[in-house]
């Protein structure tokens, strides 16, 4: 009997391995590409601040920005930045929502983290960091990926491309680069579903099964005979 639960732990646990292992992501530069493969998906376009001085707040601002329910925020671990929501009245380009270093040239890093209150399998947005630096993209589930910025060329900035598919879920993405500034706009994701227990989830939920039960049969009985 104890032969054939070490059995069954050892099968159950592969299983839980093999799951994890097919967790995968794919990085897309284009949205043709992401969006065929993310199937349908909401979308959030950066309102325009149609006002002088064309951006939100008008002051330094460490505040989070709040755009339909996604949340715009900085990690305060990576130095002094500020975080704006900046329309076409000032930049000339589509509205956007801007990290920028409060002192040039110091060990600041610019960085936007965007919270979605809901668990996402797809996502995608243009970026930009100003002089063109890398950016990098780190998922709230441990994944990530870093692209290269085009920046600013002959005076005007040149947006590129971001897009994730992953198969393991996450609610955040913290955006970095070593630069001046960084800024994204026109954001997709995928639209939120009911959830379903990954394989992962009824493995374990089998493993602790399988313990009570061999628990269960170990335990001595102590019940007295009748007669």
């Amino acid at each position: 009997m104890r032969s054939n639960l070490v059995r069954l732990f050892l099968i159950l646990g592969a299983a839980l391995f093999a799951s994890r292992a097919s967790a995968a992501v794919a990085i897309y530069s284009d949205y043709a590409s992401w969006s065929a493969a993310a199937g349908s998906v909401s979308t959030l376009a950066i309102p325009d601040v149609p006002n002088p001085p064309y951006y939100n707040p008008p002051t330094a601002n460490a505040a989070p920005i709040t755009i339909g329910g996604v949340t715009f925020s900085l990690d305060p671990s990576l130095g002094n930045v500020g975080l704006y929501q900046i329309g076409s009245g000032f930049t000339g380009y589509a509205p956007v929502v801007t990290a920028l270093v409060d002192v040039p040239g110091g060990a600041d890093t610019p960085n936007i983290r965007i919270s979605f209150g809901r668990q996402l399998n797809a996502l995608s947005f243009n970026y930009l960091s100003v002089f063109g630096t890398n950016v990098t993209f780190t998922l709230s589930n441990g994944d990530k990926g870093t692209l290269t910025s085009t920046g600013i060329v002959f005076g005007s900035p040149v947006f590129d491309f971001f897009g994730i598919n992953d198969t393991s879920s996450f609610d955040e993405i913290l955006i970095t680069a070593p630069d001046l500034s960084l800024s994204v706009n026109d954001l997709a994701f995928t639209s939120p579903v009911a959830p379903v227990p990954e394989v992962a989830t009824w493995v374990m939920m089998l493993l602790g099964l399988v313990a009570i039960g061999g628990l269960g049969r170990a335990w001595p009985y102590r019940g007295q005979a009748v007669g």
